[in-house]
């Protein structure tokens, strides 16, 4: 049994402990730790049993755990990662991984010196959906080069510190590093990053542009995103990748009358491909993709394996939101 401890206890640690508890039966959790009282009693009285800390520092001396998963603000992950791994507990580190790449280099070395696990939490490399997505890419569905795109808008999400430049770093680096590390995964390296972006919201991270980021491969992503629209108001989506041989549209984003018409939408997705004037639907099975990051982990700690995104993975990922937000800040190209 690996026991778990959480340094953080809000919103998506208790989604994480959640999963955890339904599906990951080889991990148990122990022990939570928050500067927040309250989210700390919310934490606890959801989970019988559990220790409660409100100092990290105490619970990794006194707790008994093998491994943390820190869930705090990304400006201090470098803090807490790498007094876990001092005090000789694997690292299961929510993504972003830092806000700059010396810490990431910090908590990678804490963990390689001390012999332990660490595992970035960038969950889409776990979703069958995102997975089938990379199939297709590599298949050579639409040929290549490939331009990915999503366009979206909305409101803040979530706690304040997501728009806080040194704590979260808004959309273009706690929302978009997922785009950043799943195109990592599918196009290879990545070699430059075009940016224009702005803010329109009273805060210190840039909440609304346009970024571009090339590979190595000649492939090329796309995001063009806000998080400072007014509360109730939402942006147009677009969501799919071109390519000289077609297009390949994400779920979501084309009309319900494309499916069949007895298409179990719960248990399946699908993408839909079209070259030229032929359409295709690729389906793919629904799963939990917290569910087999998770047994991602409990494998690469209990059988001393490499987890599927390890720290190097991280800030990659890392590495090209930090050049998308200094092109974008200065609209020159940045070299990654």
């Amino acid at each position: 049994m690996l026991k778990l401890g959480f340094i953080g206890c809000g919103g998506i640690a208790n989604h994480h402990a959640n999963v955890i508890a339904r599906n990951v039966p080889g991990i148990k959790i122990t022990a939570g730790a928050d500067v927040n009282a309250e989210a700390l009693k919310k934490f606890g009285a959801a989970r019988a049993g559990v220790a409660l800390y409100t100092d990290l520092r105490r619970m990794l001396a006194q707790a008994d755990i093998d491994a943390v998963c820190v869930a705090v603000p990304t400006g201090v992950h470098k803090k807490a990662a790498v007094a876990a791994a001092n005090a000789g507990k694997h690292v299961f580190l929510e993504k972003p991984m830092a806000m700059s790449l010396r810490d990431a280099d910090a908590i990678i070395d804490a963990c390689d010196k001390a012999g332990l696990k660490l595992m970035v939490g960038q969950v889409r490399r776990y979703d069958n959906e995102w997975g089938t997505f990379k199939k297709l890419i590599h298949s050579g569905a639409i040929g290549r080069p490939v331009l990915w795109r999503q366009t979206a808008g909305g409101g803040q999400p979530g706690p304040k510190w997501f728009m806080d430049a040194k704590m979260g770093g808004g959309p273009f680096m706690d929302g978009a590093v997922h785009n950043w590390d799943f195109a990592n995964c599918v196009f290879g390296k990545p070699r430059e990053a075009l940016g224009s972006i702005m803010r329109f919201l009273p805060s210190t991270a840039l909440d609304t542009g346009t970024a571009v980021v090339r590979y190595e491969s000649g492939d090329e992503v796309l995001v063009a995103w806000s998080w400072g629209l007014p509360g109730g108001a939402s942006a147009s989506y677009i969501f799919d990748a071109l390519g000289p041989k077609g297009v390949i549209r994400f779920p979501g984003s084309f009309a319900d009358s494309e499916y069949p018409k007895k298409f179990d939408h719960g248990k399946y997705g699908a993408y839909l491909v079209q070259t030229g004037a032929k359409k295709r639907l690729v389906k793919f099975r629904r799963n939990d993709m917290f569910a087999e990051e998770w047994k991602d982990f409990y494998r690469a700690v209990t059988r001393n394996a490499a987890p599927k995104v390890t720290g190097r993975e991280g800030r990659q990922a890392l590495a090209v939101a930090l050049a998308v937000l200094k092109s974008g800040a200065s609209r020159k190209p940045a070299n990654i």
